[in-house]
């Protein structure tokens, strides 16, 4: 039984590093994606203020022009919210399976511990 805890417990291992990994791969490259506009306003400000200001007037007119005529890519806006989602889900899946089950098992003990059950009640009583 212990070899097959082992195996068990290494085969958690590898997939909760690649969840993690994929996970913040996806993170990074929708990151990138999205933050492409603000990147480029960022690099305009060599060109001190009067280079910041039309390129943000202009960011400002096409959303504004877009939302008044109901130009807005929401397959677009989705796609983008369901990938950051499922990369976040994939980085906590991850790392639920890194932590070691004693560790899990040990909150659980402490959380559901008689002696602080009392303490609580103590606390709530003084109030």
């Amino acid at each position: 039984m212990t070899r097959q805890h082992a195996i068990r417990g290494n085969q958690k291992a590898y997939w909760g590093k690649g969840l993690i990994g994929a996970g913040l791969l996806a993170l990074a490259a929708e990151v990138s994606i999205i933050s492409r506009p603000l990147w480029d306003l960022i690099q305009r400000t060599h060109d001190g203020l009067l280079g910041v200001l039309p390129a943000l007037g202009i960011y400002v007119l096409n959303a504004t022009n877009a939302f008044a005529f109901h130009q807005l890519d929401y397959l677009w806006l989705a796609s983008h919210i369901l990938v950051l989602s499922c990369a976040m889900a994939a980085v906590i899946a991850g790392a639920a399976l890194l932590r070691q089950k004693a560790k899990r098992t040990l909150v659980f003990e402490l959380a559901l511990a008689p002696e602080w059950e009392d303490q609580e009640i103590i606390n709530n009583g003084s109030r």
